[in-house]
């Protein structure tokens, strides 16, 4: 156990949660539309690597589509996989402290075995949890970088339809968020009957 013990203190921080560590403040401090300001002026004003704004259909011209949507869904996702792995941070730290685990690494198992097949799996319900939330911040998000981007969704739809005073199309945009905000909690709610078997069709642990 000792001998575990230590491994464990080696495994533990080091240069990759330090990285970890500033990515997270990074992007759960940042907001999406300057995040966003800030990668056109990098990778299109200074690089010049990627367009500005734009759309191009994917099957008109594939390889511009990725180009166009590169930054909108870099901008989006830096936010959430930040949130995101601060929740499996702090879920992990959890679960490998927990007796089961000091008890699988006295039995000799391998430390990928038990951080993968065994921790995650129990951490996995917060992991989840979060995740759902921010499919919810996610949409919100969409509308301001579909403005920041000139990009032909949902969200620009709203903003237009808003300016537009259209309420028959905004209440339209809305039904579709919330179905969707809907459909993604429901499926979190059954995934964590599989990932848990504790809990119970009454939510009971």
């Amino acid at each position: 156990v000792d001998s575990c013990s230590r491994r464990w203190r080696r495994w533990r921080p080091g240069a990759a949660r330090r990285l970890t560590n500033g990515f997270v403040i990074l992007g759960v401090s940042i907001p999406d539309f300057w995040l966003g300001t800030l990668l056109v002026l990098l990778f299109a004003a200074t690089l010049v690597w990627l367009p500005p704004s734009g759309y191009t259909p994917f099957p008109a011209d594939p390889v511009g589509n990725l180009r166009y949507m590169a930054l909108p869904v870099l901008t989006l996702a830096i936010g959430e996989a930040a949130y995101i792995a601060r929740t499996t941070r702090g879920a992990m730290d959890q679960a490998l402290g927990a007796p089961f685990v000091t008890f699988l690494r006295a039995k000799g198992l391998a430390e990928r075995s038990i951080v993968f097949r065994h921790a995650l799996r129990n951490a996995s319900v917060p992991i989840v949890t979060v995740a759902g939330i921010q499919f919810g911040v996610l949409l919100g998000g969409a509308i301001v970088i579909e403005t920041l981007f000139g990009l032909p969704g949902v969200g620009r739809l709203t903003v237009t339809a808003i300016n537009q005073r259209n309420y028959t199309v905004v209440q339209g945009a809305v039904l579709v968020i919330a179905t969707l905000f809907i459909v993604v909690n429901l499926v979190t709610d059954l995934l964590y009957g599989w990932l848990d078997p504790r809990i119970d069709a009454g939510g009971e642990r």
